[in-house]
């Protein structure tokens, strides 16, 4: 067989190998991105319907070093819930996207949408965070009507993680698939 042929042959089972490598690190960060999802999703919902029942709840959103954030509900009568409120990550999927492009370009789509929609989940949970915490009234004034309205955003970005986790693995995100920091 001529070395050309064999070297061909090498480099292909190689891109099969790198490919399967990326499917299976990017269905990993669909996991941990679903649970950032569920998290911000719950939070966003808590808050509507507190304003549509109108309950004057509390809320308090606390950074802390390295990008988590913490978050409280109190209700007038006492009771409270809290828990993190972890940011989506992109940086892995922005570190492989190119060589998805060139390697595997039916994978690159669903990962450029999902890439995309986890940046705007990024501006929704600043956002959020940013309405809890200031002491500006206008801020704070954004807080009414923003769940609802992101509540629908968010629909899109569990879709763009389903099709890249499909596309990764065959099957879609369920509850079960959920990693907390992966």
């Amino acid at each position: 067989m001529p070395k050309e042929v064999l070297e061909l042959i090498r480099r292909r089972n190689a891109d099969r190998r790198k490919s399967h490598a990326f499917r299976a690190l990017l269905a990993r960060e669909c996991e941990v991105n679903h649970w950032a999802h569920w998290r911000l999703e719950g939070t966003l919902r808590e808050i509507h319907e507190d304003e549509e029942r109108g309950v004057k709840a509390e809320y308090v959103a606390t950074e802390l070093p390295g990008g988590e954030a913490l978050w409280r509900r109190t209700r007038p009568n006492g009771e409270y819930s809290r828990g993190g409120l972890p940011e989506a990550r992109t940086d892995l999927m922005s570190k492989l996207m190119v060589d998805v492009a060139t390697l595997d370009k039916k994978l690159f789509a669903p990962l450029e949408a999902a890439y995309d929609s986890l940046i705007t989940m990024r501006h929704i949970r600043a956002s959020l965070i940013r309405f809890v915490s200031s002491e500006d009234e206008e801020d704070q004034m954004h807080l009414q009507g923003f769940p609802e309205y992101e509540l629908s955003e968010l629909e899109g970005v569990k879709e763009d993680l389903d099709r890249l986790y499909r596309e990764c693995i065959g099957r879609t995100l369920g509850s079960s698939d959920m990693r907390v920091r992966g």
